[in-house]
């Protein structure tokens, strides 16, 4: 069965393109290890991910990512997730933020579960 190798990493970084407000390039990349049985599997695989902002009560959705099917190749692959967003969507709350991204993996066969894995916290200051 297919299991993930570490944590996934986080970058956040100021867009040097934009001059005026806010715009934060995020990029979130993880590895799975895939054994023989998964790579023969006739079907498709899928991977989507929401990034958050931790909070004392509950916390942020920011993004989802929606669902993407892909085929994986090799037993070790790193897949990656690229996307913008605004400081103003990124503020969620008075202070800094404690972003992190939740990545969710599963084989697409009608009954496995997805797996999920938490990045660690990226602080930002917005």
């Amino acid at each position: 069965m297919a299991e993930f190798v570490g944590v996934p990493t986080l970058s956040i970084t100021k867009d040097p393109e934009v001059f005026l407000g806010d715009l934060f390039i995020i990029r979130v990349s993880y590895t799975v290890r895939y054994s023989l049985a998964d790579l023969n599997f006739a079907g498709m695989w899928s991977h989507s991910m929401a990034l958050m902002e931790n909070d004392d009560l509950e916390d942020d959705r920011i993004v989802n990512i929606l669902p993407e099917n892909f085929k994986p190749m090799s037993q070790l692959e790193t897949r990656s997730f690229a996307f913008r967003r605004t400081g103003e969507e990124m503020d969620t709350e008075w202070g800094g933020e404690e972003i992190y991204a939740a990545v969710h993996h599963r084989r697409n066969d009608g009954f496995s579960p997805a797996q999920i894995v938490w990045s660690d916290e990226f602080p930002l200051a917005v």
